[in-house]
């Protein structure tokens, strides 16, 4: 039988909670401030796509498109948000949006792929 060394447990346990400190520290400082670009909502809505807040998540990927209309990455974010929110319909119009932004991207065959299958089942 394999004894685990109770210090090894602690160090571990001691980790984790650093970990989610340190976690929880990047959210609250993506939370403060009031970003001024496109590229700063992006971070947020990552933090908070990253902590399961979608609605959030959503919100800030909004912002970022707001700002930048043009830029493939709120769009693409904002779809796995919107998923991630039981919203498939939206995802699905934020993915087209990013394959028209950016057809080349190397995730491009295997969205394109997954949302023709989605939408043959409807």
């Amino acid at each position: 039988m394999l004894d685990l060394d109770p210090e090894y447990s602690k160090a571990a346990d001691a980790r984790a909670q650093i970990q989610r400190t340190l976690q929880q520290r990047e959210t609250a400082r993506a939370s403060d401030n009031k970003p001024a670009s496109a590229v700063d909502w992006v971070k947020r809505g990552h933090a908070r796509k990253k902590n399961s807040n979608f609605d959030g998540a959503i919100d800030a990927y909004s912002r970022a498109i707001e700002i930048d209309e043009n830029s493939f990455v709120p769009w693409f974010n904002r779809g796995l948000a919107r998923q991630g929110n039981g919203d498939l319909d939206g995802a699905i119009a934020d993915w087209q949006r990013f394959l028209e932004l950016a057809p080349n991207h190397e995730l491009a065959p295997g969205l394109r792929a997954s949302l023709q299958k989605a939408l043959q089942q409807r």
